[in-house]
This record gives structure tokens, C-alpha cells and sequence, in this order.
């Protein structure tokens, strides 16, 4: 038989895009802020997993991002990137069995160079 690692955890966020880390965050000072009111809260582990080699790099792939949010969020910290460049891009119209070549429209991924 095989062993696997186990990773024991109360608290655990799929996902490391701005959702999964607002979660996690919030979740935390939360419990800060009910101790420092007195209640005895064991130390709670929170646990967030992304299948992305970075946070947030397929939520976001092609999207325009706000990071204010996230900046007020963690006040004073360096962010990560969330820029992911952009490799090709393709316009089309959908239907609910094929994508169509719109020839003649323009995709802009060049906004802020990436």
C-alpha cells in the first residue's frame, strides 16, 4: 500500500485567487478579534490550496483585475502579481456548439502591456 502525506487542517479554502485569500484573511482576524474580546478560541490552522503555480493565475487568466480591494485588505504588505501576460488572443462568436472566427473584430490584451 501506498502512504500519501497528510496535511491536517480546520479550515480549508480551494482556491488562492482573491475570494480564497479574502476567506482565509477574514477568517483569521476574525478569530483575532474574538480573542482579544476574551473568548477561548483554540488556534485554529487555515489552509489555502491552489493548483496554479502563483495565486490567482487561473481565476485570472485575460482578466482586468481591481487589487484595491486586496490592498486594503493586507494594509503595508507587498501583493503578489497577479499579471499574467498575454500570449495570443482570439475573438469569436459562441453558440451552444461552436465558436465562430468574428473576422473583422479586434481583442485587446495590450491594455497596461499585458
Amino acid at each position: 500500500m501506498s502512504t500519501r502525506d497528510t496535511l491536517h487542517t480546520d479550515l480549508l479554502v480551494v482556491g488562492g485567487g482573491p475570494a480564497g485569500l479574502a476567506t482565509a484573511i477574514h477568517f483569521r482576524r476574525r478569530l483575532a478579534e474574538l480573542r482579544r474580546e476574551g473568548s477561548e478560541l483554540p488556534d485554529f490552522t487555515v489552509t489555502v490550496i491552489e493548483k496554479a503555480r502563483e495565486f490567482g493565475a487561473h481565476c485570472l487568466s485575460g482578466a482586468i483585475v481591481d487589487v484595491g480591494p486586496l490592498a486594503r485588505l493586507l494594509p503595508g504588505r507587498e501583493l503578489p502579481s497577479f499579471a499574467v501576460p498575454c500570449a495570443e488572443e482570439e475573438v469569436a462568436w459562441l453558440t451552444q456548439t461552436r465558436a465562430l472566427p468574428a473576422h473583422g473584430s479586434r481583442a485587446s490584451c495590450v491594455s497596461a502591456g499585458t
